[in-house]
C-alpha cells in the first residue's frame, strides 16, 4: 500500500493536558486479553473539541470500573439514576479535564507516560462549544484514580 501525504488531511491533533469542552464523537467496544490472559471488554470513547483536536479514553466494562462511565454520562446530561446506552451520549457535549502521568508496569517494570481524563463536568450554556481550554488546571489527582498498572 502506498500513501500520498500531500492528499492526507491533518485531523487536528491530540488535546493537551488541561480542561476542554468536547463532544462525544465515537464509541466502540473492544475485546482484549489482560496480562493474565483473561478476556475483558472495554469501551473506547473518542472526544473532539471545536478545533478538531481529539482525545480517546478507555473504559473497562467491569462492575468495579463503571463509576467512570457514570461520571461521563452525568456530564453529558443524563440523570445519575437513569438507564442509558452509548447511543444516548453520542454527540453530547461535556468538559473533560486531562492530565499527563507517568506509570510503571508491575509485570515488566517499564515506565511510560500517558494522558488520561481525571474529571468530567457538564457544560453550561454560557460556555458551550467555545473551544474552551484552560491549561492552568491543577494536574494533581483530585479524584484518586491512582495508577492502574
Amino acid at each position: 500500500m502506498r500513501f500520498d501525504n500531500s492528499e492526507i488531511k491533518d485531523t487536528g491533533g491530540l488535546l493537551d493536558p488541561g480542561a476542554h469542552v468536547v463532544h462525544v464523537v465515537d464509541i466502540r467496544t473492544e475485546e482484549f486479553s489482560n496480562r493474565n490472559g483473561e478476556r475483558r471488554s472495554k469501551a473506547v470513547v473518542i472526544f473532539k473539541n471545536s478545533e478538531g483536536k481529539s482525545h480517546w479514553e478507555d473504559f473497562l466494562l467491569l462492575d468495579t470500573c463503571l463509576w467512570k462511565l457514570k461520571q461521563l454520562s452525568v456530564a453529558c446530561g443524563i440523570s445519575k439514576d437513569a438507564k442509558w446506552s452509548f447511543e444516548d451520549i453520542m454527540g453530547k457535549q461535556c468538559r473533560i479535564h486531562i492530565k499527563k502521568r507517568t506509570y510503571k508496569r508491575k509485570d515488566t517494570g517499564e515506565t511510560g507516560e500517558k494522558t488520561e481524563i481525571y474529571k468530567f463536568e457538564q457544560v453550561s450554556s454560557q460556555n458551550a462549544d467555545n473551544g474552551f481550554t484552560d491549561p492552568q488546571v491543577p494536574m494533581d489527582d483530585p479524584e484518586g484514580f491512582g495508577d492502574p498498572f
